[in-house]
């Protein structure tokens, strides 16, 4: 006879990239890109079951599900995501041909600028709406992040902060 109790997702696989008290963002360690699914304790999350709680554990995130507990992701600052970078392939051969900013108004741009606010968002940063839009509000949490983690401060979308937050530029 089969059994009718549930199957979960291994936890391991999933990690915490964000969270508050009322919400935690989750993201699956194998995805080829940075879908988050965002969870509230008490919602049903699909391979994990119900989420029981969240909070954190010696200052790490962690979310705790029928399926076990998932833990906050670790960022290391010695490895570079070689992702957020273009190859050469793609580059200009020259200074003088190369864009002066990222084009705001592309569907690319603005989907990592979805992503940006809400890990801003997450770590206290950004308050307003998460619209990908980067206006005066989201210049000033950049700023102020880039400045907290030694970052070169430009209020802007640079490698180094998608680095620091762990995004990849697909």
């Amino acid at each position: 006879m089969r059994s009718l109790a549930p199957t979960y997702n291994d936890p391991s696989n999933w990690e915490v990239v964000g969270a508050t008290l009322a919400a935690a963002w989750l993201r699956k360690k194998t995805a080829s890109t940075v879908d988050l699914t965002q969870a509230t304790v008490g919602q049903e999350v699909y391979g994990l079951g119900t989420i029981l709680s969240i909070e954190q554990i010696h200052g790490r995130w962690a979310v705790k599900t029928d399926a076990g507990t998932i833990r906050e992701a670790e960022r290391s600052t010695a490895s570079r995501n070689t992702d957020s970078v273009p190859n050469s392939s793609i580059l200009p051969s020259s200074q003088s041909v190369a864009p002066k900013t990222l084009p705001g108004n592309s569907g690319k741009f603005q989907k990592i600028v979805v992503q940006v606010q809400t890990a801003l968002f997450t770590y206290g940063y950004y308050t307003a709406a998460i619209d990908g839009i980067v206006g005066p509000q989201t210049r000033v949490a950049l700023s102020k992040m880039q400045s907290d983690y030694g970052l070169k401060v430009t209020g802007t979308v640079t490698p180094e902060l998608l680095d620091a937050l762990g995004i990849a530029a697909q």
